[in-house]
């Protein structure tokens, strides 16, 4: 989440604008308007809302210490690619197949590819999506910057495959398996 001293900012690659009141602070998007309390203290901010409360810590770019700038660095062993394949058939005729792969590249880049087929008894769809920017990466996230200029955090977490205990990333709860083949997770 990005605070900019102008009153706008950036969260999970969405704009908005922010104003502060009291102790309160209201972020307007074009989707919602949302009111929370915050707290600052230091470098740490507490923002509390009906969802709970979300604890954040400052990030000064370019300045030593703390988290690096970039939300990370370039990690070695997720370097390739990953995938989430789904197919479902239904018994009355029907059919959705999707399947989502993005590609770390060692320096720096990523490319993402998504499609989605569906199909019944009346007609079928598909829909095809893409992507590509930069990446970094700490323990427990992924950040992804697009070329369209969006920038989305992951929450991330290594994990075996446990059928046949492939290396997997699990982002925001879904897990995509190594393409290639690699070692599991120790």
């Amino acid at each position: 989440m990005n605070f900019n001293a102008d009153g706008t900012g950036i969260m999970n690659g969405e704009a908005f604008r922010y104003r502060t009141e009291a102790g309160n602070v209201t972020l307007t998007s074009q989707q919602t308007v949302i009111k929370l309390a915050y707290k600052i203290s230091g470098d740490s901010m507490t923002l509390t809302g009906p969802g709970g409360t979300l604890a954040c810590t400052r990030v000064v770019e370019g300045k030593g210490g703390g988290a690096p700038a970039a939300g990370g660095s370039i990690a070695p062993e997720l370097v390739g690619k990953w995938c989430y394949v789904a197919n479902i058939y239904a018994t009355g005729g029907g059919a959705r197949s999707s399947n989502r792969c993005f590609t770390l590249q060692a320096d720096g880049r990523y490319d993402y590819y998504g499609e989605s087929d569906s199909y019944g008894p009346n007609g079928g769809a598909t829909s095809q999506s893409g992507d590509r920017g930069t990446w970094t990466a700490t323990e427990t996230s992924l950040t992804a910057r697009s070329a369209s200029g969006r920038i989305v955090t992951y929450t991330m977490q290594k994990k075996n495959h446990p059928k046949n205990n492939d290396p997997m990333i699990v982002l925001d709860g879904t897990s995509f398996v190594t393409f290639f083949n690699k070692p599991a997770w120790r």
